[in-house]
């Protein structure tokens, strides 16, 4: 360039340095527009991270026990809704919070080795009782007792060790049947597998795939029916070793009533062999004479209880949906 001359693959090289400039450059008008989007986000997410845990950890937890008696006393709790922000005269600005509450006054004992059904339709409540059983929340008032001690004394992981849960949405990994069995107890025996699936009525079908126990299931693999799918999930959550609480929620969606009901007799039997407390939502009826109690909740209330024949003798809201 000193003599007036520019080589000519330098000066294509210069060009193209012109080109990959511009492409750098041209996104960024785009970036400024969603740029306030993109800060909104961001205060989200610094307001998310700035939160306190929903659930204290103590500082020295009791040992969880192998048998547990949970008891809810006097539990209340409200989810906060969105804040809905007004303007006044243009200038000021006031925040004011709706509050929905979800479980108000409620009092219940689940015995250790005993069976409780907790129904209700949708937004009744169960589903924020279990959320407080297994300390994912706090409750707002009242206390839950295990055998006696408040939940607040036990580590969260400790206490969730103790307990074996059937999610209402089951999720499979892109694996073998058995290596999504094997998710609760990594050192469980063929036997072993047999034992639960049988109790669940899935071993017979796991049997007539071309790999039984080994064949690949998820996106990879065989597609499951969303019964089949729950009665994996049954099982998974029977091979879970030390298990003092089964927890199912919706257990019998997706499966046909016969075979709902049978599967349900066959974890009730179980969880009596094992002195396991069983606790199940459900929004459906049926099935429900072996449990040694049943809790019917709405809008947040517990409104009967007792046990099957009970209910019916009280002839009230229980026994007019049978």
């Amino acid at each position: 360039v000193n003599s007036g001359e520019i080589a000519r693959p330098e000066l294509a090289m210069l060009a193209f340095l012109a080109l990959a400039s511009f492409e750098a450059v041209v996104p960024l008008p785009l970036a400024m527009q969603s740029l306030g989007e993109t800060l909104a986000a961001l205060r989200r997410i610094f307001d998310l991270v700035d939160q306190s845990p929903a659930v204290q950890e103590p500082e020295k937890p009791l040992i969880v026990p192998k048998t547990l008696t949970v008891q809810f006393k006097n539990v209340s709790f409200t989810y906060p809704s969105q804040k809905r922000q007004q303007h006044q005269n243009d200038l000021d600005q006031s925040h004011h919070e709706l509050n929905q509450v979800a479980l108000s006054e409620i009092n219940f004992q689940l015995e250790a080795g005993k069976s409780l059904a907790i129904i209700g339709a949708s937004g009744s409540g169960k589903s924020t009782l279990v959320q407080l059983l297994l300390k994912f929340r706090a409750a707002q008032q009242g206390d839950v007792f295990i055998n006696g001690q408040n939940l607040t004394h036990y580590a969260s992981h400790d206490w969730r060790k103790r307990i074996a849960v059937v999610p209402q949405q089951t999720h499979l990994f892109n694996s073998t049947i058995a290596e999504n069995l094997r998710l609760a107890h990594p050192q469980a025996t063929q036997s072993d597998l047999e034992q639960v699936c049988k109790l669940a009525l899935l071993h017979d079908t796991i049997m007539q795939q071309p790999d039984q126990y080994e064949t690949e299931t998820g996106e990879t693999g065989i597609k499951l029916s969303g019964g089949q799918a729950k009665r994996l999930a049954i099982a998974r959550a029977l091979l879970k070793p030390d298990t003092a609480l089964l927890v199912l929620d919706e257990p019998s969606e997706g499966l046909d009533a016969a075979t709902a009901e049978q599967v349900l007799k066959n974890v009730l039997q179980q969880c009596r062999t094992q002195q396991q407390s069983l606790l199940m939502i459900s929004h459906r009826l049926q099935n429900l004479s072996a449990f040694d109690e049943i809790m019917v909740m709405d809008h947040g209330c517990i409104i009967e209880s007792g046990n099957h024949q009970q209910l019916l003798d009280k002839k009230g809201y229980y026994a007019n949906l049978i």
